[in-house]
């Protein structure tokens, strides 16, 4: 976990600020949920970040669905034997 919220975003703002691609912060997970939770208010306070509302939405949606399927499959009933 400390991977998807301290790390990830780290290399993400690095590779942001050698690139000069805005892009490269959708790895930041924490960014995308602050940018949904901001266009769901109405309130985008950089109107740079507009082209990429629909990529982070894709980007949580995958996530979620990822941790869904991992749980899924990991709690899987077991058969008790008596």
């Amino acid at each position: 976990m400390i991977a998807v919220y301290g790390v990830i975003p780290l290399i993400a703002g690095w590779i942001e600020t050698i690139t000069n691609r805005r892009a490269w912060r959708l790895l930041n997970l924490w960014w995308d949920i602050g940018m949904m939770g901001a266009a769901s208010f109405g309130s985008f306070v950089d109107p740079t970040n507009g082209p990429y509302f629909k990529w982070a939405a894709c980007v949580v949606a995958l996530v979620c669905a990822l941790s869904l399927w991992t749980l899924r499959r990991n709690l899987r009933p077991i058969e008790v034997v008596h």
